[in-house]
């Protein structure tokens, strides 16, 4: 790992965000209108399956990148440390949008990365979803124990969201 990298994440490590005061919106999966998923790389079947899930949402997916150079498609954000300067400002006007985008509901699957967890905390959505394992940061609203596959994980939560709003 770089010094200059090293550097980048330690600023954004210093960074805090403040908790956001929000009201927390519990819905079915079918009345979600933007979703977004943070994941520890591109997943292409994540994605086709979280559409026919949340049949009615924009499906957003940010994912670290390997290379500078972003080249994800539309409704896919990537990042990489040369996104942020080296006082970890925002460089990339892609993610800059994304930050500026409200969500009806976040989903973090990503694992202890800085810069996903730095921008998954910075997003404005109205139910933050994580794996048991964020449950000390307290950045998350529901937690779910993290068994099996992505795909599977998202079937739980589909299914825990149908269980708390019986209507």
């Amino acid at each position: 790992m770089s010094i200059a990298r090293n550097i980048k994440i330690r600023s954004l490590k210093r960074k805090q965000i403040r908790a956001k005061n929000r009201d927390i919106v519990l819905k079915r999966p079918e009345f979600f209108s933007k979703l977004l998923i943070v994941l520890n790389a591109e997943d292409e079947a994540l994605q086709k399956h979280a559409a026919s899930v949340f049949r009615n949402a924009e499906i957003n997916v940010l994912y670290p990148r390997s290379s500078k150079q972003d080249k994800s498609p539309n409704f896919c954000f990537s990042v990489h440390s040369s996104d942020f300067n080296l006082t970890g400002n925002l460089k990339n006007d892609k993610i800059a949008g994304l930050l500026q985008t409200e969500f009806d509901l976040l989903i973090d699957l990503s694992d202890d990365s800085g810069l996903l967890k730095y921008l998954a905390q910075s997003i404005n959505a109205s139910l933050v979803i994580g794996t048991l394992e964020m449950a000390a940061d307290g950045s998350c609203d529901l937690f779910f124990d993290k068994l099996g596959t992505n795909s599977e994980f998202l079937g739980e939560i589909v299914k825990q969201l149908n269980q708390l709003i019986k209507k």
